[in-house]
Parts: C-alpha cells; structure tokens; sequence
C-alpha cells in the first residue's frame, strides 16, 4: 500500500524512533519527498506497527508537546486509513465482505462486543455501524472502516462515489 505522510512526520520517525535500526525508520526510508508529504510503499503489517508507534508516542509526549502529538495522531489516521482502504478491498475480493443490497444502517456506540467487518478489531469508542443486508447477517464497523469499505464496494461495482 502506499502510505503519505507530511514530512515533518518522516523526519520525527527518523529521529526518535528506537534504535538499533528500527523497522519503523527501515520502512519509512524506502519513501520519496513529494509536494510536501513523504511518500512510501509498504506492506499491512508494516502500515500497522507504524500506526501503533505513531499512536503510542503522541501519548507519550501529548501532555508536553500538544502540537507534535497532534501532528503524529493526524498521520496515524492518515495510515489507519490506508489500511483500512487496502483491507476493505481484500475482503471484498476474496467474498469475505459482502457486496449485496444494503437494507439499512444503524449508529451507535461500539461497546467491545462487536468486531469489525474489515479490521477483525474490537469495535470500542464513539461510532459503530450495523449494516443489514437482504441477505445474510448484519455486518458491523467502524466509522472509517465501514467508509473505506464503501469506497471500495462502489469503485468494485462501477459505481460513482
């Protein structure tokens, strides 16, 4: 998948990324500056333990630098959502998601009692989505993983987003 990330996020990952070399700055290198953003190819598992650091550290320095940790959550949604893009269409590909009539859709709150039709994460937090189909049971998301899945299904079914 191909990830971008403002360059000011690259920098960061090279400096403050542990070390010896650290699989986050060996996979960040691969990447090119472009416009402003650093642009990088790489595979779900990589794209994951860098959303995780990019998480784990903005909480780590929230409460003394605000700005920087601000930056870094931005960027781990830009990843979270790459992944999700590229999850969404696997599952979809491989018939694991369904692409059939949608019936309805219910939000509410994800309580952790539900997983995730395109992550396979628990769903915890302010949005979770319940899908009905004509067929089938009812499949559930989160916020951005339901919109990534989407995407995906309509750009699968020749339609306009």
């Amino acid at each position: 998948m191909l990830i971008s990330l403002p360059q000011d996020v690259a920098r960061l990952i090279r400096i403050t990324a542990p070390s010896p070399p650290s699989a986050l700055v060996t996979i960040v290198a691969r990447g090119d500056a472009v416009d402003g953003y650093y642009e990088f190819r790489c595979q779900q598992p990589e794209a994951i333990v860098l959303r995780d650091w990019l998480q784990s550290h903005a909480e780590t320095i929230r409460s003394t630098d605000s700005a920087t940790a601000t930056l870094l959550t931005d960027a781990a949604e830009l990843v979270a959502g790459a992944i999700a893009t590229e999850l969404a269409y696997e599952r979809l590909l491989s018939g694991a998601l369904q692409s059939a009539a949608i019936t309805r859709t219910q939000a509410g709150v994800g309580d952790g009692t539900h997983r995730c039709s395109v992550c396979d994460e628990w769903i915890v937090g302010p949005v979770q989505l319940r899908v009905f189909f004509l067929d089938g049971p009812p499949r559930y998301f989160h916020g951005r993983c339901h919109d990534a899945w989407v995407q995906q299904r309509r750009s699968m079914m020749g339609e306009d987003a």
